[in-house]
């Protein structure tokens, strides 16, 4: 489990695993007693991570035609060390072999050259070091054997086994996968380990190992058998059974490792190490309380231990108690220097304090130390992000992710910089391999999610989101964000009903009350729709989303001066948002401030060169001035921008007849229908414009009918379909259309004027005078504007 995992700024911070720290390398000392500065910077130095000081101290030293052949061979075995810390392998290859030719029983050369060799593959060779290394320097071969670790147990190889061990015997199998366990490569540790069962079925040190090295490949049961045989065959090794309590642990199986070291506990109550891993149990299931107890008895049993120290700031750190966790920190950097997830977990406690200079430093000490911890270079990068500079994070994550290709929490955070960066295909790709590794981990279903909305995918957004409402019901912000989306696909209803849900969660939550006031205002409930945004105001009084439709309702209202000042605050906190200079300006046009109106939409294009919306509503504002020439001049540099824009080509067709154009409607008009064959206004005016051609009357009457199927009350497209009935001769049809239109919309002058015309044609001179005086009434320049159409009383 990754430890201290807490939410950031809308990212996930990251703690190290609970585990053991690696000790140092261990140091041979040279003869003398007191080094000369040449010697001691190479073999002693000041600053032990400061690799390029001591490779360059080394070389020194190897260039030295005084120094004796020991000392140049130690030289050489140093810097290769180094190199080989620096994932080096040529260099540090070529100077173990250097060593060796100088001192063929080079413990620190043999050991360097043996992994060298493992990490190039060839265990053959890297096995025959590891024996040519327990005769030449026992002590150095148990200290990568056990890591430092100086407890004796049965079946244990102590430095005179390990003198007198024989290649191809179960000692050097057990040596072998000891070592190979300890390097990571536990395949190869197992077939080792089985080598030493084969070769002595009794020795417990060989199920132990074997048990060791199938638990680290995730094969637990067969795991806890070899463990458990090695217990029966040596019911004293201790390390067996903390090993299947581990087990259990990492299976968060927290009770019976509890139990498991509880055993220990009662065959040796001194015992430090099953205090310590049963505090780290109780840490692990979030009884960090419990976990002190023992963690306290385990410090006073080995006080000199890192990893106790450690483990302990896990628990004051879960306590939040950020001063404790810090010195337990402090002190397990004291007595073990190289140790990076101490450093990593002191950044995260520093952070929660916003110590964030000093957490960064503690982060880059921890990848210092370890390049390839993912945490520290997680939670670095989510530091770096918070500064917006994602270069330097991306960078980190990408690091991480190298470090550790299963590492779900590094993939779901950089999908979030990539989202935040405007990536988002590949933010959707990010989410998708971190969901991959943890299907169960809701948040980063929930932000994919997101993410599609971001895309305007609404239907995958909704997807994830039900997926994360499946598991967890309540899920407030999954039921907010599928209700938007809901809301995206014009799924109204469900939309409300997610808010409404919503809402019995967390009744006081700004972005539902927003969203369900802007659902009354798309039903026309204004005074509705305001309750909620000034509700949504209330808790967050500059929220832009609710100002925004609030704006929208007052002006419908007609409460000008409120609808202003709220687009005034939309303008104070985001002033370079073309938003809310162009929902101003649209105001302002409803208000007739013509001044006002055109600062606010040419201060909105200014902002906005690329974006459609302020050429069309500009266009709008020069139509009901019956200025053509710059409204249509609008509507092109609209259309430059996007050409296949259905709403603005349909706008353009409208004004091209209202500028009495219908041959340059026709266009527009047919390839905004090609996208929306459904919007009625848009068929209305093609059938419109066909009857002012008096051409394809069939199709224009089809236009006409399938525009009322969609809106039958429209006065605007009976009228049309009226107009094409006239032109075809058949005047009853078409009085029967105008009577229709007139009752929905009684003033409606070309209206009046045309059943005028008809109720003339139909012989009803009578009628027909009253209703075109009356349209003339309503309209001076009816009758010329017919005129034009070659339609005359």
């Amino acid at each position: 489990m990754k430890w201290c995992a807490t939410a950031l700024t809308g990212v996930l911070l990251a703690g190290a695993a609970i585990a053991a720290l690696p000790p140092e390398f261990p140091k041979v000392q040279p003869a003398e007693k007191a080094l000369p500065p040449n010697i001691k910077a190479c073999y002693e130095p000041s600053d032990p991570n400061d690799g390029d000081a001591i490779i360059a101290a080394c070389t020194k030293l190897i260039d030295d035609a005084n120094a004796g052949a020991k000392a140049r061979s130690a030289a050489y075995s140093e810097r290769g060390l180094n190199y080989l810390r620096r994932d080096d392998l040529a260099k540090a290859e070529a100077d173990f072999t250097e060593a060796l030719k100088l001192n063929d029983r080079n413990g620190r050369a043999l050991a360097g050259q043996s992994g060298v060799l493992a990490i190039k593959n060839d265990f053959e060779q890297s096995h025959a070091l590891l024996d040519r290394l327990a005769q030449a320097d026992p002590e150095m071969a148990h200290w990568i054997a056990y890591r430092g670790d100086a407890r004796r147990e049965k079946g244990h190889l102590d430095e005179a086994a390990l003198a007198a061990l024989t290649p191809g015997s179960a000692a050097a199998a057990l040596l072998h996968g000891l070592v190979e366990l300890n390097r990571g490569f536990t395949e190869q540790a197992a077939g080792e380990f089985a080598k030493a069962v084969a070769r002595e079925p009794g020795n417990a040190q060989a199920h132990a190992g074997l048990g060791r090295a199938l638990w680290r490949t995730g094969k637990y049961a067969r795991a806890v058998d070899e463990l458990k045989t090695a217990l029966a065959k040596d019911p004293a090794l201790v390390s067996a059974e903390l090993d299947i309590g581990a087990i259990y642990r990492e299976q968060e199986r927290f009770d019976e490792a509890a139990a498991t070291y509880a055993d220990v506990l009662a065959r040796d109550p001194d015992n430090a190490d099953a205090y310590a891993q049963r505090g780290t149990t109780y840490v692990e299931a979030s009884q960090p309380g419990r976990a002190l107890k023992d963690l306290n008895r385990a410090i006073e049993l080995k006080p000199d231990s890192a990893d106790n120290y450690y483990v302990r700031g896990n628990a004051h750190e879960k306590l939040l108690q950020n001063e404790l966790a810090i010195a337990d920190y402090d002190m397990s950097i004291r007595l073990q220097p190289v140790n990076s997830f101490a450093y990593n977990n002191r950044g995260v406690v520093r952070e929660r304090m916003r110590q964030y200079d000093l957490a960064l430093a503690d982060y880059s000490k921890a990848i210092e130390q370890n390049p390839r911890n993912a945490n520290a270079l997680n939670n670095r990068a989510l530091i770096y992000a918070e500064r917006k500079d994602y270069d330097r994070a991306l960078a980190d994550f990408d690091k991480a992710i190298a470090a550790d290709p299963r590492y779900a929490l590094g993939f779901n955070n950089r999908a979030r910089i990539y989202a935040r960066t405007g990536r988002m295909d590949r933010a959707i790709e990010d989410y998708g391999r971190a969901i991959d590794l943890a299907p169960g981990a809701l948040n980063y279903r929930f932000d994919r999610g997101e993410a599609y909305m971001g895309l305007g995918k609404f239907d995958e957004a909704i997807a994830d989101f039900t997926a994360v409402l499946k598991l967890s019901p309540d899920y407030m912000a999954a039921l907010a964000d599928r209700g938007a989306s809901y809301m995206m696909r014009d799924k109204l209803d469900l939309a409300r009903a997610d808010f409404e849900r919503a809402l019995k969660i967390q009744p006081n939550q700004p972005y539902v009350l927003a969203r369900m006031g802007v659902l009354a205002y798309d039903k026309d409930e204004t005074a509705r729709a305001t309750e909620y945004l000034d509700k949504a105001l209330a808790l967050e009084p500059d929220y832009y989303y609710a100002l925004s439709f609030r704006a929208r309702t007052l002006w419908d209202g007609n409460k000008i001066d409120l609808a202003l000042k709220d687009c005034a605050r939309m303008i104070e906190l985001q002033p370079g948002n073309a938003e809310g200079w162009l929902l101003k300006g649209r105001i302002q046009t409803a208000a007739h401030d013509d001044a006002g109106a055109l600062a606010s939409f040419e201060k909105a294009i200014a902002l906005a060169p690329k974006d459609i919306g302020p050429f069309y509503w500009r266009s709008h504002f020069y139509g009901r001035k019956r200025d053509f020439v710059h409204a249509l001049a609008d509507l092109d540099r609209a259309l430059a921008i996007d050409p296949d824009n259905a709403a603005v080509l349909a706008e353009r067709g409208s004004l091209h007849l209202e500028a009495d154009d219908p041959v340059k409607a026709m266009p527009d008009l047919d390839a905004a229908l090609a996208q929306l064959p459904e919007a009625s206004v848009v068929l209305g005016n093609r059938c419109w414009a066909r009857g002012l051609l008096n051409r394809d009357l069939d199709k224009a009457l089809a236009d006409c009918n399938k525009a009322l199927t969609l809106e039958p009350k429209s006065a605007a497209v009976l009228d049309s379909r009226g107009f094409i009935y006239f032109r075809q001769s058949k005047f009853a049809e078409a009085l029967k259309e105008f009577d229709a239109a007139l009752a929905v919309a009684p003033k409606q002058a070309p209206s009046l004027f045309m059943r005028g015309v008809t109720k003339l044609k139909l012989g009803d001179k009578a009628g027909g005078n009253a209703d075109i005086e009356a349209a003339k009434k309503l309209d001076a320049n009816v009758a010329a504007t017919y005129a034009k159409w070659g339609v005359t009383p």
